[in-house]
């Protein structure tokens, strides 16, 4: 078997969102060429997200039919569809919704094909970040199949509540564990569940910060913050049904002196926009929801914060989920508050409360910590060793043995 000499990532994460697999890919276009395959886009999601500079740079991608280097080494593609399959349930058929389904993926596969070979990729990983029809041609020996396990999938909202879709995205989930040559795993529940199922080598590997970019630099409060009463209690990432609202609500009511700011798109299952899911705070005065910012953005907000918070439900996909957003708050020296993740209980600086009264007593030890002199290296420390470039080296490594490289 030869060298790598390119990755193709297909992923449901935009460029510029800079979750798990962009934060991967920009560490290994340090060593080889990326071309990173979005999902595509469609008319329902523009609509709803216009104003978002994010969605509209998708759009210009997706207009120009041609990949656009959005950094040295990465090569993004992006494509455009009229509706979704998930909003095509009105249909009489499913299995007509299916066939628009891999007919969509398979064009996504065909393009993705083409425009690898016109960049020179002779020797791909072919990096796969959720289940679906496995279209890539196999009989090329050349191409090195990863699948890197983020979420217990099957346990999303929208795919829980119907149990057809649950049964084929556990089958897909399937054949690609059995069919991957190397397996990563973003959480040690995801690994433990997995490991079984998988023909190839399977490594846990968990998420990571990107630690330059949010360490504290003595930003300017946002404007949108300024007015703010302290301690502000602040949450960034996707407002969604794993949020305890009802958690939330409770805690807020015990502090109303208190600010608690939620920056984020807002979810309800995978229909953005759809605000019902915020109704036990709707009538909270002290819950403030900002809103979604660009990556770049984040930080000053992060600084800006007494507390972060992780105030998830317990459930089968949060138990599973090794977030992100812990070792983001970490890297940007603030102390943190979660719901008792498996993932983060071992995490220094990180408090765990389970009830609202538990919440209130985790956030004011940390909002008290939060400029100690002797915790916040702790914290950062924490972040570097969980960075971004840490498990970037061990997934490369992994690859490499398989390879022989």
């Amino acid at each position: 078997m030869g060298r790598v000499d390119s990755i193709i990532c297909f992923t449901v994460d935009p460029w510029g969102e800079m979750k798990r697999p962009g934060q991967l890919m920009r560490r290994f276009a340090r060593r080889v060429p990326v071309l990173y395959v979005e999902a595509p886009l469609s008319i329902t999601s523009l609509i709803k997200d216009w104003r978002s500079p994010l969605t509209r740079s998708r759009l210009r991608r997706g207009l120009s039919r041609r990949t656009h280097e959005a950094e040295p080494g990465i090569h993004v593609l992006s494509s455009l569809i009229v509706v979704p399959p998930h909003r095509l349930s009105f249909l009489p058929s499913a299995s007509l919704v299916r066939w628009l389904e891999r007919r969509q993926q398979r064009a996504m596969f065909e393009r993705a094909h083409s425009e690898a070979s016109r960049l020179g990729m002779s020797f791909p990983v072919v990096w796969m970040t959720m289940p679906g029809p496995l279209m890539w041609p196999r009989d090329r020996e050349s191409a090195v199949l990863v699948y890197d396990c983020m979420d217990r999938w099957s346990d999303f909202p929208d795919i829980l509540s119907d149990a057809d879709e649950r049964r084929l995205v556990a089958e897909q989930e399937r054949q690609l564990l059995a069919a991957a040559d190397v397996v990563f795993c973003s959480a040690a529940g995801l690994f433990e569940s997995k490991r079984r199922m998988v023909s190839g080598a399977i490594h846990l590997v968990r998420n990571g910060a990107d630690v330059e970019h949010f360490v504290s630099r003595g930003r300017s409060v946002p404007t949108d913050m300024v007015q703010l009463p302290r301690p502000i209690v602040g949450y960034v990432g996707a407002v969604a049904d794993w949020i305890d609202f009802e958690l939330l609500r409770a805690v807020a009511r015990l502090r109303p002196q208190w600010s608690f700011v939620l920056i984020g798109p807002v979810f309800k299952g995978m229909r953005m926009g759809d605000t019902t899911v915020l109704r036990p705070i709707l009538d909270v005065a002290n819950v403030y929801l900002l809103g979604p910012r660009a990556y770049e953005e984040v930080p000053a907000y992060l600084e800006a914060f007494d507390v972060a918070t992780i105030p998830f439900k317990l459930n089968g996909l949060t138990e599973d989920t090794n977030p992100i957003k812990v070792y983001e708050y970490l890297a940007a020296g603030v102390p943190v508050v979660s719901t008792p993740l498996p993932e983060v209980l071992s995490l220094p600086g990180v408090g765990v409360a389970s009830t609202a009264a538990e919440f209130v007593e985790q956030c004011e030890i940390a909002s008290r910590v939060r400029s100690d002199a002797d915790a916040l290296p702790e914290r950062v420390g924490t972040a570097v060793r969980n960075s971004w470039e840490a498990r970037a080296e061990v997934a490369w490594a992994a690859i490499s043995e398989f390879t022989g490289g």
